[in-house]
């Protein structure tokens, strides 16, 4: 059973996750709104994990610089651009997370 704490750590990072990796799939069959609106979220999501204490500043500053980029290449319609940024973001947030999660949880036994 995982512990409160790293309950509530993996959800806030992988609320982040969800939404980046939902705008990689509507990116990768370029449905601009919802691609668009999804990666919005994602950036609400990282500001959210950085005050829940789950990211650093620094960690947040760069994933929403890197998110920012994905939302002008959907506004304008780079669809392949966004796309390989969403993938590459979605692998590395999913590893980052978890390997949070277990670090938290083997701490606590």
């Amino acid at each position: 059973m995982i512990s409160e704490g790293c309950y509530r750590l993996a959800g806030n990072l992988f609320t982040a996750w969800v939404f980046i990796d939902s705008a990689r799939r509507y990116a990768s069959v370029e449905e601009k709104e919802k691609a668009h609106s999804a990666t919005i979220n994602a950036r609400a999501a990282v500001f959210d994990a950085e005050k829940e204490g789950a990211m650093t500043e620094g960690e947040a500053k760069a994933l929403n610089n890197d998110l920012n980029e994905v939302i002008h290449a959907i506004e304008w319609r780079e669809f392949a651009e966004g796309r390989e940024r969403l993938e590459s973001l979605s692998e590395q947030i999913f590893m980052s997370s978890l390997e949070k999660v277990v670090i938290c949880e083997c701490a606590k036994r």
